[in-house]
């Protein structure tokens, strides 16, 4: 951590960030270029395999933050608490629709 801090404020890290999207500006996603039908399959099945990342059926501690975000969202509307198992419920019919 002191090293990444470091380097942080030495401006390694933003160099070396600089350096790697210049270098790999032709083998990845160009924010410039006409979208073909190849590209835009590519981005859908990305946001397809991040969005399954985050729905499991495995417990993790993102599970303990949606519940959470979700019992602070509803307390502003003044309804009541959910458990986790709401939420692991919601992500098991959420992954089989994905």
């Amino acid at each position: 951590m002191l090293g990444t801090g470091v380097a942080e404020e030495a401006g390694l890290l933003g160099s070396l960030i600089r350096r790697l999207v210049r270098g790999a500006h032709p083998l990845g996603f160009d924010p410039h270029a006409r979208p073909r039908r190849r590209d835009l399959l590519g981005r859908l099945r990305l946001r397809g395999v991040a969005a399954i990342f985050m729905v499991n059926i495995i417990f993790t501690p993102t599970d303990g933050m949606i519940t959470e975000i979700a019992n602070e969202s509803i307390a502003l509307a003044g309804g009541g608490p959910v458990t986790i198992v709401a939420t692991y419920y919601f992500m098991i019919a959420t992954s089989l629709l994905l």
